[in-house]
């Protein structure tokens, strides 16, 4: 008796702050790939500065953030570091004769 005075209390379940939550399919993955985190789209965490006066202030104990070209200088050697998986042909191309790989 009591729950059907209680019933229309509450007009829908989310409107209910006691009602357990149940996880939605919008927030689960449809897929295994879905669900597997992606190594190029890790979230960086930016260093300190480490070269120039910036540099200098940081390692006295002032955290200072890096410049224009020392953000710049770290994207370029990101970029060439990055792991490429699989085998990969490398042909060297000379003058004096044909193609060689390697």
């Amino acid at each position: 008796m009591r729950s059907s005075r209680l019933a229309g209390f509450w007009e829908s379940p989310q409107d209910n702050p006691f009602a357990k939550k149940s996880p939605t399919q919008d927030s689960a993955p449809a897929t295994r790939r879905e669900a597997r985190q992606s190594f190029l789209t890790k979230e960086q965490v930016e260093e300190p500065a480490t070269k120039g006066w910036r540099g200098t202030m940081t390692r006295m104990g002032i955290r200072m953030a890096p410049s224009e070209d020392e953000r710049a200088e770290r994207a370029d050697v990101q970029a060439v570091s990055q792991h490429w998986p699989g085998p990969r042909t490398i042909a060297i191309v000379n003058g004096k004769g044909g193609p060689q790989t390697l």
